[in-house]
């Protein structure tokens, strides 16, 4: 489960342990995303793409400007044309 709490979403098993996160920053209308972490034990499931995903919908919903200081989030803003209209 993906859950969102202040500058970060979470990855929480079912278990309610934290196995994941994407932390941000955020200021005059632009948002960082500058770490992401997951556990070894679940590395190549996707679940930072999930995160990233969660990040982004946030942007959206809220007009925000995206940029990433973490190489994960920097990358792939990079790498998807779908997100032009969250860039900054």
């Amino acid at each position: 489960m993906i859950k969102h709490v202040p500058e970060a979403f979470e990855y929480i098993t079912d278990e309610g342990k934290k196995l994941g996160e994407l932390t941000y920053s955020q200021s005059n209308g632009v948002i960082d995303g500058n770490h992401t972490f997951v556990d070894p034990s679940l590395r190549g499931q996707g679940i930072a793409g999930k995160l990233f995903d969660a990040f982004i919908a946030y942007a959206r919903e809220n007009d925000l400007k995206v940029v990433g200081s973490c190489s994960y989030v920097e990358n792939k803003l990079r790498s998807a044309s779908d997100l032009d209209d969250v860039k900054a």
